[in-house]
């Protein structure tokens, strides 16, 4: 008897475990619920009167708050706006939202500091469950939710979607997948889906690696859980994202300078979900100043670890070979802006030149708009007649191309960022990708990406992400299982690379790529191409090809190095080969 009383304990208690949320969640009672709903508005009101009676701190008595509903005036359940020396203060709270909208808004505001708190998402913004079965040829799969989960069919399904294979086994996302869309078909009698794959990448389910039997989890994306916009010197201490609709932490714009220190976005303990995040962790675009990540820690997310760069845009019209009417772009000081400009078809470099930049102003775009990288670029297409925000520039020497050209800011790059101590493991997409300048990268630990754990080039043509990176430091870091997509072109870990030919191309350089350790890539260890003076010293490398890809021959040196000039090589200790 009394072993049977602890099988029934044990399994109940796997039970509890198994499940979307703690199980201590699943004894709330609506009552509870309730008193959680009343002290998450109370706690609203009194942050935006403290707000408007100018205090300079808010302290949350420690506890279990759920928000309903978001800051009248914006999407966004806590709204900082125009805010100066501010701290909030969770005093280790946790936070349930129940609306798919940004936790945190921080807009035009300096010197916000928020910390010692937890989010987490109610109902959660993915579901996930099981693969039972495969048509290669019609590329549709069967897909049986876990209980507790979503149904495919909510709201939030009707956007974006994306999916991930999960391996039973371990529950870590399966080596060698690649990206891929999907879309539900039909709802079968049993109360499983019938889901297509398809968009983003066009690749076959064959190719994005299904199973029968595989774990997955299926998200759409909608708004951003903590962002910053316009902003300078804010802080974040001790937060922690259980989930969050799209990207987790994003700063747009302004003077920059942010700090994350002890920040957290991993899956929620004693639960059973397969991920965390949505899309990318940390994301900064077109802010003066980089932030600083320090001690910070993702588990599991479904994009990049770290995004870091500004954006490439268009050349509408040249009125003279130092005059161009150009789409209207982000511009610190007052005095020249530095600007980099690039063919938009082969994207050869046309060199740098300081520019005067006049006031945004209203602008048609012309019938001749002869077309421009691809749909996701900012400096994309735009149609005849359209009405858009434009500058008039003047620079200090001519620019002569034939094809219509596209630049990016040298100021609004978020340069200067600083990524130290901080643990990442299991990226759908790239592990640091960045594409900035004057960096310091070390001591951190990234583990399974399935596109390169480190990218230095910018995207001119499908994101429209710029720059080229330079003046990098790169040390101490372990990179554990990097280049794992079965489609990647290289399948290296490491890709210190810039786009085009080093004699045409704004080259990557400047980089101090020391002492790092190297495990287990998909391809070779390191790639450099299209770079100069570039110094790899000192790096343990251990195992390559783990991917076998077809069409790819297996990478014959741990290192390669193309195009590229002043490349040293010393004291790397190198394991080339290991079995695919």
């Amino acid at each position: 008897m009394k072993s049977i009383f602890f099988l029934l304990l044990l399994t109940c208690g796997l039970l509890l475990e198994a499940a979307p949320f703690p199980a201590e969640n699943s004894r709330w009672t609506a009552a509870d619920l309730d008193a959680q709903r009343a002290a998450g508005a109370g706690l609203q009101r009194e942050l935006r009167q403290a707000l408007k009676t100018g205090q300079k701190e808010f302290r949350v008595p420690k506890g279990v708050y759920r928000f309903a509903e978001t800051d009248p005036k914006a999407a966004a359940f806590f709204r900082f706006l125009e805010v100066k020396d501010f701290t909030f203060d969770g005093g280790g709270s946790e936070f349930y939202l129940e609306k798919l909208e940004t936790a945190v808004s921080v807009y035009k505001s300096e010197n916000v500091t928020i910390r010692n708190l937890s989010i987490d998402y109610d109902p959660l913004p993915f579901t996930q469950g099981e693969v039972v079965s495969v048509d290669y040829p019609n590329n549709t799969f069967v897909f049986r939710p876990a209980p507790g989960y979503g149904a495919f069919c909510e709201p939030m399904f009707k956007l974006s979607l994306r999916g991930i294979l999960f391996d039973r086994a371990d529950r870590r996302m399966k080596l060698g997948q690649t990206g891929f869309g999907l879309a539900m078909k039909q709802k079968l009698d049993n109360g499983d889906y019938l889901v297509q794959v398809r968009g983003f990448y066009n690749r076959p389910a064959k190719v994005c690696g299904f199973e029968p039997g595989d774990l997955i989890t299926i998200l759409g994306r909608t708004a951003r859980a903590v962002k910053t916009e316009v902003s300078a010197g804010c802080a974040f201490e001790n937060v922690t994202l259980y989930s969050s609709p799209f990207v987790c932490f994003v700063e747009n714009v302004g003077q920059g300078g942010h700090t994350y220190t002890n920040c957290r976005i991993v899956k929620r303990p004693d639960t059973d979900r397969l991920m965390s995040g949505n899309a990318d962790g940390f994301n900064s675009a077109s802010v003066l100043r980089g932030p600083k990540l320090l001690n910070c820690e993702i588990d599991t997310i479904g994009d990049d670890f770290v995004n870091f760069h500004g954006v490439y845009y268009r050349v509408f019209e040249q009125l003279s070979p130092t005059e161009l009417v150009v789409q209207s772009f982000h511009f610190y000081g007052d005095g020249p802006a530095r600007l980099s400009f690039l063919e938009s078809k082969s994207w050869k470099a046309l060199g740098v030149r300081s520019a005067t930049v006049g006031a945004p102003f209203t602008y048609t775009v012309p019938e001749k708009n002869g077309a421009v990288g691809r749909v996701w670029a900012a400096a994309g297409n735009f149609k005849p007649g359209q009405k858009v925000q434009a500058r008039r520039i003047t620079l200090d020497k001519p620019l002569e191309t034939a094809a219509p050209p596209i630049f990016a800011s040298l100021s609004a790059i978020a340069a200067g960022a600083e990524i130290r101590n901080c643990t990442f493991r299991n990226s759908l997409a790239r592990g640091i990708r960045f594409q900035s300048r004057d960096a310091v990268i070390e001591n951190n630990l990234l583990d399974r990406a399935q596109s390169p754990h480190l990218t230095t080039a910018g995207q001119p043509g499908f994101w429209g992400e710029s720059i080229t990176s330079a003046n990098l430091v790169i040390r101490n870091n372990t990179f554990i299982e990097g280049g794992m997509d079965s489609q990647g072109k290289t399948g290296a870990a490491i890709e210190i690379t810039a786009p085009g030919e080093l004699a045409a191309a704004e080259c990557v350089e400047h980089i101090r790529f020391e002492n790092n350790k190297i495990l287990r890539s998909g391809g070779p260890a390191i790639l450099v191409r299209t770079a100069r003076d570039i110094q790899l010293k000192d790096n343990r490398i251990d195992g390559i090809n783990r991917v076998a890809v077809p069409g790819r021959a297996p990478a014959e040196t741990a290192i390669v190095v193309e195009d590229s000039a002043d490349v040293t090589e010393n004291g790397n200790r190198i394991t080339p080969q290991e079995a695919v």
